[in-house]
């Protein structure tokens, strides 16, 4: 690499950088990059959360409709780091079709790091494991068009033919309409881990601080989407 610029801490019979490997910003300024060059990168709690809602009404007719809004959270979208690398971590297993786009001498203009081996020696301590980075942070903020339900209540002229006091159809739906940044599925996301390895190690190891919640906030590990709900409904009062 070119002389002065930052690269990772050497281990003896370790790995040296190679061209098309992750550049990290050397944040203590100490002439290398490693443990001490972690900081953080967001956080998954919005900043302003909310909600719109309204009810319109015509004669018979009735329509509600609920946006819903997150600001200002971050998302770590694991998936790009599972499936944008290869090397040790995530070996032998089909990518994402972006890694196509990886690194090569003849393809520069990427962010996806160049082609490595299974088992092949990596940037840090001698392992070929991509890092959590500003490369996988994204933001988590959005618009959702979350529910909208109409309803139309029949006349009572009509119902009285029927000894019916009162009648209405209705239909919902629920998820309609999503605006976000982010990349992934849905960026209301909290993902379920039970990763046995000790907790703290985010640099290689992703983890929760207990193993076994489900209240992982901001961390996408291919959850399973939102469905769009419809319904349609039918009331009746004799």
């Amino acid at each position: 690499m070119k002389p002065g610029i930052p690269q990772f801490a050497n281990y003896e019979g370790g790995y040296r950088v190679q061209p098309g490997d992750p550049m990290y910003a050397d944040l203590n300024g100490d002439g290398k990059i490693d443990d001490n060059d972690r900081t953080t990168l967001g956080s998954p709690i919005p900043k302003f959360i909310g909600g719109l809602s309204n009810t319109f009404t015509y004669k018979n007719w009735s329509l509600n409709v609920f946006f819903q809004y997150s600001l200002g959270n971050k998302i770590l979208d694991y998936n790009k780091l599972l499936f944008e690398t290869t090397g040790t971590f995530n070996k032998y297993t089909n990518n994402y079709a972006s890694y196509a786009n990886y690194w090569t001498p003849e393809n520069t203009d990427t962010d996806i790091p160049r082609l490595l081996k299974p088992y092949n020696r990596g940037d840090v301590q001698s392992r070929a494991k991509p890092k959590v980075s500003s490369r996988v942070i994204e933001d988590g903020s959005f618009i959702r068009l979350n529910t909208v339900s109409l309803s139309y209540s029949i006349p009572k002229t009509i119902l009285s033919k029927v000894k019916v006091s009162s009648a209405s159809v209705s239909f919902s739906a629920q998820n309609l309409w999503l605006w976000t940044k982010y990349s992934g599925q849905d960026p209301e996301v909290d993902s379920f881990n039970n990763n046995a390895a000790p907790k703290g190690l985010g640099y290689n190891v992703l983890t929760n601080s207990n193993a076994y919640t489900s209240m992982t906030g901001g961390y996408d590990r291919s959850q399973y989407p939102r469905a769009k709900v419809f319904n349609l409904g039918l009331n009746v009062s004799f």
